[in-house]
């Protein structure tokens, strides 16, 4: 683990360094809950646990998830794009699990330091692992692709999201691609949306999916998702998908005391606002809570622009959380300064037979409105 609190009996935890960080309390807190030893990269002298000190310890925890993944024989699925990662990647390993052994990655154990941690928690007996691919800045991807070449790629929708280290969507878009330039890839699946970027990259055959898809799901981009799953199932030659009926926080329906929420709080991009504007169902009043999207860079004032143009046509009401939405503020919308603002007027706000859309950015936490009904 790279978190001492979530250091199980056993394990090693790797010390990564910040500013104005107290090495031996996390040392210590790390041997208290059973951890054999701890990488460090500075001098730390704590009793009762063993200590390696590297040079890098984020180089040596890729290296030892590269060295892990090689004597690895299961399957290895990759999942990247700007839109649906998590989600997709939740529906392919939760939908193979009733005919094989599945490893995952957990939450969104994607980035240059959680992605050797998921193969790292892989299970040895797995016949398939689902990993995750996800970049801030260029050389991402194929620095992950190094560590854990997957032999079966999937492309999610390419968009403007963690945009703020790119020139275009062009470039966005040849980066995520890095992923079909695994030595192992044998077979690729692509969104149609990402198709005409994807199609021509690599050797290698390629499946189109989730257009008009049908699933369990009440979002249809959900359901697109799941297109994935039923496709990479079809070429392992599984059968029917395990039943999958929800996914926390992805257009998760929750009635209560007459009301229609739908929380789809987990992340926010362009596509993911206007995807859940397109498919929310009828009710007396339509009201949004939207929160801001992060790491937009200089598109940040046409994506937000984009989103409030399409929800000035659905909401009757809209309440707004980030300074972002600001210059683009329309008649029936309302800027929140805090999430405490923002919750009192919620609660203000809400009636029975509204349906009432919660979606942004994961760090708005915009879930934590509904510990409130």
């Amino acid at each position: 683990s790279i978190d001492s609190r979530q250091v199980e009996p056993g394990g090693i935890f790797f010390f990564i360094e910040g500013e104005r960080v107290d090495g031996h309390a996390y040392v210590s807190e790390a041997r208290k809950r059973g951890a054999l030893a701890v990488v460090v990269s500075k001098d730390i002298d704590v009793e009762g646990i063993e200590i390696f000190r590297v040079h890098d310890v984020r180089a040596a925890l890729q290296g030892l998830a590269q060295w892990v993944y090689r004597q690895k024989k299961c399957t290895v699925i990759g999942v990247t794009g700007s839109v649906g990662k998590t989600s997709t990647k939740e529906c392919i390993a939760q939908g193979l699990k009733g005919a094989l052994s599945v490893g995952y990655s957990p939450g969104n154990y994607n980035s240059q330091l959680t992605l050797p941690l998921a193969v790292l928690l892989c299970p040895e007996e797995a016949d398939v692992c689902v990993l995750e691919y996800a970049m801030s800045e260029k050389g991402q991807i194929k620095r992950l692709v190094e560590i854990a070449p997957p032999d079966i790629g999937v492309i999610t929708p390419i968009s403007y999201a963690h945009a703020e280290n790119f020139e275009s969507l062009e470039e966005i878009a040849s980066e995520k691609l890095q992923l079909f330039k695994s030595p192992r890839m044998v077979q690729g699946f692509v969104h149609y949306r990402s198709w005409e970027w994807a199609k021509d990259v690599g050797f290698f055959p390629k499946y189109r999916y989730g257009e008009g898809a049908k699933g369990p799901f009440a979002s249809a981009a959900l359901n697109e998702n799941y297109a994935a799953a039923g496709a990479i199932a079809g070429y392992l030659g599984v059968g029917d998908l395990a039943a999958i009926s929800s996914l926390p926080k992805r257009f998760e329906v929750i009635e209560h005391g007459g009301i229609t929420f739908i929380n789809d709080s987990y992340n926010a991009s362009v596509l993911s606002f206007i995807a859940a504007m397109k498919n929310l169902p009828k009710g007396k009043r339509t009201i949004g809570v939207l929160g801001s999207m992060g790491e937009l860079g200089r598109f940040s004032l046409d994506c937000h622009q984009e989103v409030a143009n399409q929800a000035e046509g659905i909401f009757d009401e809209v309440l707004f959380l980030g300074d972002d939405w600001m210059p683009v503020l329309k008649e029936n919308g309302t800027l929140y300064p805090s999430f405490d603002k923002l919750k009192s007027a919620f609660l203000e706000t809400i009636l029975p037979g509204d349906v009432v859309l919660i979606k942004g950015s994961n760090y708005h936490q915009l879930w934590r409105l509904l510990e409130q009904v």
